[in-house]
C-alpha cells in the first residue's frame, strides 16, 4: 500500500510540476525533489528495508517523478498553446487535422510509456514481495509477478495500437470531410460558372435584341420618307409590330406616327374646294395650300395617313370588356390596347378621325384640322386635353367623353354640329380642370345636354351660330358667357344653363346674364 501511495504521489507531483513549469514556476521543481526525498527517507527509516529494496525504491521514485514531469510538461505545453480564432480554424479546416493531445505522437508515446513504467514498477514491486515470502510460496508468487507485470507492460503496446487505430479513424473521417467539401466547392464553382455564363448569354441576347430593335426602327423610319406609298405603308406596319412587341418603344413609335401626321398635308377633295380655305384660319389655309406642289400623289398619301390614324385608333381603344372606372390596365404585349400613351398632334391634318371609347394620356390637338366627321365618343382624356385653335370642318362628337384634366377649346372652330352630350369635365390633381371654350365659333348646332362641368365652364367671347342646347347640364360652379353672342339669322330655341337674354346688335345678339 505504501508503494502505491508513493507511486501515485510522485506521479501526480511530477504531472503538476511539469504543467506549471511551462509558466516558469521553478519552485515547484524543488517541491518535487523534496517530496521524492520525503518518500525515500520514509522508506529508508523503516525497519524492514534492505539494500535491494532501497535500490528499487530509489529507482522507482526517480522513474515516476521523471515520467510525471514529462507528461505534465507536455500537458502544460498543450494548455499554454493559444487557441486559434474561428477564422483561422476555418482557414485550416482544409489543412492537416489538429489532433487531441492524447492522439498526437507525444501523447501516444507518453501513454504507452506510463503503462509500461507502471508494468515495470509493478513487476519489481511484486518480485520484491515474492522474494520476501516463505520458500514454499516464493516460486508461485514470482511466476504471478512475472505474469502480471509483463501483462501490464504488454498493455502499453495494446494501448498504443488502440490510440493509433483511433487516430487513423479520425484521419479517415477528416479525409472524407475534405472530399465532401472539395466536391461542394467544385459544384459551387460550376454553379457560379453556369450563372455567369447565363448572365453573359442573357446580356448578349439583350444586346442582340436591342441592336435588332434599333435596326428595325431605323429601317422603318427610313421607309416613311420613301416616295412610294407602298413602302411608306410597309414602314407603318413595321413600326406597329415593333411597338406591339416592345413595350419600351411604344411611346417613341407613337411619337413618330404623330410626327408623320403633323407634316403639312391637304386631302385632294379639299384642295379642289373653293370654299375650303375660306372657312379656315389664315395660318391654317396657308399651310395647306402650300403643299400642293408635293411630289407625292395626294390620293396615295391620303391612304398612308389614314393607315397611320387607324393604327393609333386601334391601339388606343379600350377593350370592350374593360370597365373604364375599374383598375387601370398595364402595358402588355399580349393585348392590342396600349395604355398610358400621350399624343402630340398639334397642327396635324386628320381625316375622319374616329376614336370611340379610347383612352389617352396628355394630348395636344392645338391648331389641328379635323376634316370630315370627328368622333371622340366615350374617350377618356386622363391628362390635359388641348384643342385650342383646332378647326372641326365636319360634325364633331364628344358624347360621353371624360376630361380628367384641363380641357381647352379656346379659339376652336366648329363648322358643323358639335355634340358634348353627357361629357364629364372633371378636375384632376395638379390641374385646375376648367373647361375653356373662349372665343369658340360654333357655326352649327352645339349640344351639351347632360354634360357635367365639375369646374368652371368658360364660354367667353363664343359665337353660337346654330342652336345651343345646354339642357340638364350640371355646373358645380356658375358658367361664364361674358361677351358671347348668337346669330339672329334663324329663329332660335336655345336652352342655356343660366338665365340669359339676347340683346340684338345687328345680325348678332349679345348674351347678357339676367
Amino acid at each position: 500500500m505504501a508503494l502505491l501511495i508513493m507511486a501515485a504521489g510522485l506521479a501526480g507531483a511530477g504531472l503538476a510540476v511539469g504543467s506549471l513549469s511551462i509558466r516558469k514556476q521553478a519552485t515547484w521543481c524543488a517541491a518535487l525533489v523534496l517530496l521524492g526525498s520525503f518518500y525515500a527517507g520514509t522508506w529508508l527509516n523503516t525497519a524492514d528495508h534492505s539494500p535491494v529494496g532501497d535500490a528499487i525504491i530509489l529507482v522507482l521514485a526517480g522513474v515516476l517523478s521523471a515520467v510525471g514531469t514529462a507528461l505534465g510538461f507536455a500537458a502544460g505545453q498543450h494548455l499554454a498553446t493559444p487557441r486559434p480564432s474561428i477564422e483561422k480554424s476555418q482557414q485550416s479546416e482544409d489543412g492537416p487535422p489538429r489532433w487531441p493531445w492524447l492522439l498526437s505522437d507525444i501523447g501516444i508515446l507518453s501513454a504507452a510509456l506510463v503503462v509500461a513504467i507502471v508494468g515495470i514498477a509493478a513487476l519489481i514491486a511484486m518480485l520484491h514481495i515474492a522474494g520476501a515470502a516463505p520458500a514454499p510460496e516464493r516460486s508461485k508468487l514470482q511466476i504471478d509477478a512475472l505474469k502480471y507485470g509483463l501483462g501490464i507492460f504488454a498493455a502499453a503496446g495494446a494501448l498504443a495500437a488502440l490510440l493509433l487505430a483511433l487516430r487513423r479513424q479520425r484521419l479517415s473521417e477528416h479525409s472524407h470531410t475534405l472530399e465532401l467539401r472539395r466536391q461542394q466547392h467544385v459544384e459551387s464553382s460550376a454553379e457560379q460558372t453556369r450563372q455567369l455564363e447565363l448572365h453573359r448569354q442573357q446580356h448578349s441576347e439583350n444586346d442582340a435584341t436591342e441592336r435588332r430593335i434599333t435596326e428595325l426602327y431605323t429601317k422603318a423610319v427610313e421607309q416613311l420618307g420613301h416616295a412610294e406609298a407602298a413602302v411608306r405603308l410597309g414602314g407603318l406596319y413595321a413600326l406597329e409590330r415593333l411597338a406591339q412587341n416592345t413595350l419600351s418603344q411604344r411611346q417613341t413609335i407613337v411619337n413618330v406616327l404623330c410626327a408623320y401626321l403633323r407634316m403639312p398635308y391637304a386631302p385632294p377633295e379639299l384642295l379642289d374646294s373653293t370654299n375650303f380655305t375660306d372657312s379656315l384660319e389664315p395660318a391654317a389655309a396657308s399651310d395647306l395650300t402650300g403643299v400642293t406642289g408635293n411630289v407625292r400623289q395626294p390620293h396615295q398619301e391620303l391612304q398612308v395617313r389614314l393607315t397611320a390614324q387607324r393604327i393609333l385608333q386601334a391601339h388606343l381603344t379600350r377593350p370592350f370588356d374593360n370597365d373604364p372606372d375599374g383598375e387601370a390596365l398595364e402595358p402588355d404585349p399580349s393585348t392590342t390596347f396600349w395604355p398610358k400613351i400621350d399624343l402630340d398632334l398639334a397642327g396635324a391634318t386628320l381625316v375622319d378621325w374616329n376614336l370611340w371609347y379610347g383612352e389617352v394620356g396628355a394630348c395636344s390637338f392645338s391648331r389641328a384640322t379635323f376634316v370630315g366627321s370627328t368622333e371622340f365618343m366615350g374617350t377618356t382624356f386622363s391628362d390635359t386635353a388641348w384643342f385650342d385653335g383646332a378647326s372641326f370642318l365636319g360634325d364633331a362628337s364628344f358624347d360621353d367623353a371624360t376630361f380628367l384634366g384641363i380641357a381647352r377649346f379656346d379659339k376652336a372652330l366648329f363648322s358643323k354640329k358639335a355634340r358634348f352630350g353627357r361629357a364629364l369635365f372633371a378636375g384632376a390633381a395638379g390641374f385646375d380642370g376648367n373647361a375653356v371654350f373662349t372665343e369658340v365659333r360654333f357655326l352649327d348646332e352645339v349640344d351639351f345636354e347632360g354634360a357635367d362641368f365639375q369646374k368652371v365652364g368658360r364660354f367667353d367671347h363664343a359665337l353660337f351660330t346654330g342652336q345651343a342646347n345646354f339642357r340638364h347640364t350640371k355646373h358645380h360652379y356658375p358658367p361664364s358667357f361674358k361677351q358671347s353672342s348668337v346669330s339672329l339669322g334663324t329663329p332660335r330655341h336655345d336652352a342655356w344653363p343660366i338665365p340669359l337674354r339676347v340683346e340684338p346688335d345687328g345680325v348678332v345678339g349679345c348674351l347678357v346674364q339676367e
